[in-house]
């Protein structure tokens, strides 16, 4: 971690990790597909939620070593930097908290993080992590599609994407589609059919799926076949989609909006000490006090 906390140190002007309310692994290494050998593709990811010191949060203050931009371009909203093996993704809390409540695939998958994957939590994630159920909703459909689709329309093309290191064009050249955008699709699709039938999230594909994914990103599948397998999958999303609008127990349609602005209120009052700790709970499911 002395990498990881090299490059987050001389990033900002606080502490990140200090400052975070959750950080962990992710990527194909949370996901039992990482292929960490000499001729591999996988980089090491990490992925961070913080909340800055409040005088960063409240100030005109810079966060940036050097202030970006000739105005006030102050506010930390997210860290993307990826530095020889590691990839690191830092979110601020409101940010996170807006692309959760719009069913974003990475974003969810962070509250069923498998415990030996977290690197740190504090009391703010863990009441998210047990919250979590309210963030399965039939949008779930739509955001896990919609990522899929744009991954099969590359494929189709046959194009090739600027961010691809050596390895990994080289894959490209060889077998004529992105094999490791391709196994993401399936992924997605996947978890996107669990979550909406099962009303969780799978993130370890270990034991389910992952010599299947594996297998897509070494390109032992040719394009044909994994178009197909893509095809199939949307198929059946598409029929979980339809039936998590009926039956005894249907899916809300989207995250509830006053659930969501209540449980992040809550969070950044307890956080900066405007609510107590022992306070409880009713607003975040709508009952009054008695």
């Amino acid at each position: 971690m002395r990498e990881v906390n090299d490059i987050l140190n001389k990033s900002v002007e606080f502490d990140l990790f200090r400052n975070s309310i959750f950080m962990s692994y992710w990527g194909s290494e949370t996901h039992g597909t990482s292929l960490q050998n000499k001729s591999s593709i996988d980089d090491i990811d990490i992925f961070g939620v913080v909340i800055p010191p409040p005088e960063y949060f409240f100030s005109l203050r810079s966060v940036y070593p050097v202030n970006r931009g000739n105005g006030y371009d102050v506010r930390f909203e997210t860290l993307d930097k990826k530095e020889g093996k590691y990839d690191v993704v830092i979110h601020d809390f409101r940010k996170f908290m807006k692309l959760l409540a719009g069913s974003n695939p990475t974003m969810i998958q962070m509250l069923w993080m498998p415990e030996k994957y977290i690197i740190r939590q504090g009391a703010d994630y863990k009441l998210l992590r047990y919250y979590r159920d309210k963030f399965i909703t039939q949008r779930i459909g739509g955001s896990f599609k919609g990522i899929a689709m744009k991954a099969k329309d590359d494929i189709n093309k046959g194009m090739y994407q600027g961010y691809m290191g050596e390895k990994r064009k080289a894959l490209f050249d060889k077998h004529g589609y992105d094999t490791k955008n391709a196994q993401h699709a399936v992924r997605l699709l996947k978890m996107g059919i669990e979550a909406l039938t099962e009303r969780t999230i799978n993130v370890d594909r270990q034991g389910l799926d992952a010599s299947t994914l594996i297998e897509i990103k070494q390109g032992k599948w040719n394009k044909d076949r994994v178009v197909s397998h893509i095809d199939y999958l949307l198929e059946r999303l598409e029929e979980a989609r339809v039936e998590s609008k009926s039956g005894p127990n249907p899916l809300p349609v989207s995250v509830d909006d006053g659930f969501v602005d209540d449980i992040t209120t809550y969070i950044l009052g307890r956080h900066f000490k405007q609510y107590p700790i022992g306070d409880d709970f009713h607003f975040l499911t709508g009952k009054d006090k008695e």
